[in-house]
């Protein structure tokens, strides 16, 4: 009876292969997945940098169109101020400006809604003049005549260049330390819509300008923060203005407002990572997970205030990033947070614009590869363990079966099944089964006939012991010499006879 499939050679050696070959798939599909992960990390390393250079470089152009035009106004107000600032201002103010009864002073709403350009207007081209409002504050010296031919000089300047600047930025604006604001701004009358109490000083789109604040005098950036008044969420370019003396005339300004900055930052942004802004300072400027904390705060939000572990960590990072690399584009292997931060500054507010990729963005894509990689491998491996054991049980263990098969019939003895081929031994393969085959027929052969040799002896013996028996019997009952029976003879026939007369009696 053959053994157990469990135990034939066809099954161990299945079992075997199989789990070499299997611990050569895990062993390829680890490090396939090694490999295609150190790809992808230098691919996307090498992506993220190209990304944030180009997205800072993009991104900066509006923070440097701000300051050219800024710098572009600034030249001309300097220079029409030199010839301007001691003409009798009173007249035109007076018709220009009204006040509704609560202390402040409005540009004539007609400048909003739409009116001609008198001839007489310092303007440098005709037509109309809209969407231009003014505000006037509490206590501003309005009777002051240079103080007068700021504001107007301020008044013609937004009218020469903002509606020209309105395509790229939402609104443009002279704002003047005492208290006033002259603003061109489509589809917003600020000014008109201003309140009385309004303290224009203390925003932050006029204090970030003081020379205490700015003493570089350069354009500087506000964070993001709540105009009450446009009742939107903004970000704002600030360029000062001085005279030579010093005096601090002007603030020209633009604003980015929330919505066209979110745009940027959130809905552009390479699949799966997220972009966000922040200020070397720690403050955050804007960031897709904290717009509630922004708007609750009026855009005042300090990283480190947060209670937010993963942000206030990617800042302490970013921190010493700037510290070693400057203005430098850099990428921060994030291994607390299994990310990569990639940071490049902002030119213009200096800003950092900072974009997280998170690594499993890299182990999803290989280790579905492995995973492929392991599927194909083990499917394989089905497929060559049918075929092998096909193989096998075809070529190998059918052959095996029939040596089981003749080597019981020799040790049963039967070794006419062999001779008469009963037993279909693969003689004719030229292989080593061949070989085998032939190898066991020669010796089941030379076996019959030892076998037969060793009958024919054992009955030729067997005849010679039954020879010499009766020839020891012949001799114990006769004579040697007369061949006459003797007297052992005569005793065991007396013997017999009266046996048998004692049975017959």
């Amino acid at each position: 009876m053959l053994e157990q499939s469990k135990r034939s050679l066809a099954f161990s050696t299945l079992f075997q292969m199989g789990m070499r070959i299997t611990f050569v798939i895990i062993a390829t599909a680890a490090l396939s997945y090694l490999h295609i992960i150190n790809n992808l990390e230098e691919q996307t390393l090498d992506k993220l940098k190209k990304y944030i250079t180009e997205r800072a470089s993009k991104d900066s152009t509006i923070f440097q169109l701000a300051q050219d035009n800024h710098a572009l106004l600034k030249r001309d107000f300097l220079s029409l101020w030199e010839k301007r600032k001691n003409a009798n201002a009173k007249a035109r103010f007076e018709r220009l400006f009204t006040t509704p009864k609560d202390g402040t002073y409005r540009l004539d709403a007609r400048y909003y809604t739409g009116i001609d350009r008198p001839f007489s207007s310092q303007s440098a081209y005709r037509g109309q003049i809209k969407n231009i409002t003014g505000f006037v504050g509490r206590g501003t010296p309005i009777d002051d005549n240079a103080f007068q031919n700021r504001l107007l000089l301020a008044l013609d300047l937004v009218d020469k260049y903002a509606q020209g600047w309105s395509n790229r930025f939402a609104n443009t604006y002279i704002s003047m330390p005492e208290g006033v604001n002259i603003v061109y701004w489509p589809g917003l009358p600020w000014a008109l819509g201003a309140k009385s109490t309004l303290d224009i000083p203390n925003e932050e789109w006029v204090y970030i300008a003081n020379k205490e604040n700015d003493p570089k005098r350069k354009s500087v950036w506000t964070g993001l923060y709540y105009d009450q008044t446009a009742n939107e969420w903004m970000v704002s370019c600030i360029t000062p203005v001085d005279a030579k003396n010093g005096q601090h005339l002007i603030n020209i300004g633009h604003d980015i407002l929330l919505n066209n900055l979110f745009e940027r930052v959130f809905n552009d942004h390479l699949e799966g990572a997220y972009n966000m802004i922040v200020r070397d300072d720690a403050r955050l400027i804007a960031h897709p997970d904290k717009v509630p904390e922004l708007e609750a705060a009026l855009g005042l939000v300090n990283i480190n205030k947060l209670n937010d572990p993963v942000l206030n960590t990617q800042f302490e990072q970013i921190s010493a990033g700037l510290e070693k690399n400057g203005d430098q584009t850099f990428i921060i292997d994030d291994t607390t947070n299994d990310n990569f931060i990639a940071v490049a500054k902002l030119s213009g507010p200096d800003w950092l614009f900072v974009t997280v990729y998170p690594k499993k963005l890299l182990s999803t894509p290989a280790l579905k590869a492995a995973e492929y990689i392991f599927f194909i491998g083990i499917v394989g491996l089905i497929i060559e363990l049918v075929m092998l054991r096909y193989v096998l049980m075809r070529k190998v263990i059918r052959h095996i079966n029939t040596f089981v098969q003749a080597s019981r019939a020799i040790s049963e003895g039967k070794y006419e099944v062999l001779d008469n081929d009963q037993i279909d031994l693969p003689t004719k393969r030229k292989d080593e089964i061949g070989i085998l085959a032939r190898t066991f027929q020669n010796m089941s052969t030379r076996l019959s006939e030892y076998r037969h040799h060793m009958e024919e002896k054992v009955q030729h013996r067997t005849a010679e012991l039954e020879a010499q028996k009766i020839r020891a019997e012949h001799q114990a009952h006769n004579d040697s010499l007369t061949e006459l029976p003797n007297r052992r003879a005569f005793f065991d026939f007396a013997r017999l006879e009266v046996e048998k007369t004692k049975n017959n009696a």
